[in-house]
């Protein structure tokens, strides 16, 4: 009698779902688009014997937070659902900020799902690849944190030096050949705010005066009570 022994590999029982996302920038900055992205999870896919049932994506959405992503909230709808494994590019196309990342990952666990991502090679069905999950996504939220820094340390030291550090200079200012130089007319706008405000009127009763007399911004509109506080608190 010959006894056949089969092996089982729970591997190959997992349905696959593929979230890509591209902000337009990035996408510009290093070419890894949307069919880019889906090729190599599908190959990724194929690779762990993974049977794709669907696919999902966001397109010219930022990564910041997962808010607001149609696409992303289908795809984990779909994954919890099927019990399995949700495939993406990187951890960034997921999400830039560990919090969002940590707590998509726990929700997914809770529904017996989980997380692949192909470029870090992070599968969150063991416990290396979820230890390795937190140090990645520790990572990236420093990355970015620290280039932010960066870029306001930057933006302080033109707007102190008075060099052009933007598109559009502050309420009260100017640029003229790259010099940022006072704006004689709003900057009585701003005196007359601080004067009104000096009086006890409140940025409402403000924003009525203005109304009444007709000021109106550099736009030729009406002025919102965020551009009043900020002449107040600049």
């Amino acid at each position: 009698m010959i006894i056949f022994f089969v092996v089982y590999n729970p591997c190959m029982s997992k349905k696959a779902v593929i979230y890509t996302r591209v902000s337009l920038e990035k996408q510009a900055r290093d070419g890894v688009g949307l069919d880019a992205q889906l090729g190599r999870c599908k190959q990724y896919a194929e690779l762990q014997e993974w049977e794709v049932v669907d696919t999902f994506t966001d397109e010219g959405v930022s990564g910041k937070s997962k808010d607001g992503r149609v696409g992303l909230e289908k795809a984990l709808q779909k994954v919890k659902k099927e019990k399995g494994v949700l495939v993406v590019y990187s951890l960034s196309r997921l999400s830039r900020s560990v919090i969002d990342t940590l707590t998509m990952v726990e929700d997914l666990q809770k529904s017996k799902a989980d997380l692949a991502s192909v470029s870090e090679n992070i599968d969150t069905a063991g416990p290396c690849g979820r230890f390795q999950l937190n140090v990645m996504s520790a990572m990236n939220q420093l990355e970015r944190e620290q280039v932010s820094e960066r870029t306001k340390c930057a933006m302080d030291h033109l707007k102190n030096s008075g060099k052009q550090f933007s598109r559009f200079a502050p309420y009260g200012f100017s640029y003229v050949d790259g010099e940022m130089v006072e704006n004689k007319d709003e900057q009585r706008t701003i005196k007359y705010v601080k004067d009104l405000k000096a009086k006890g009127k409140k940025q409402r009763e403000i924003l009525v005066i203005f109304e009444l007399k007709g000021i109106r911004n550099r736009n030729g509109k009406p002025f919102k009570q965020p551009q009043i506080s900020k002449m107040l608190n600049g």
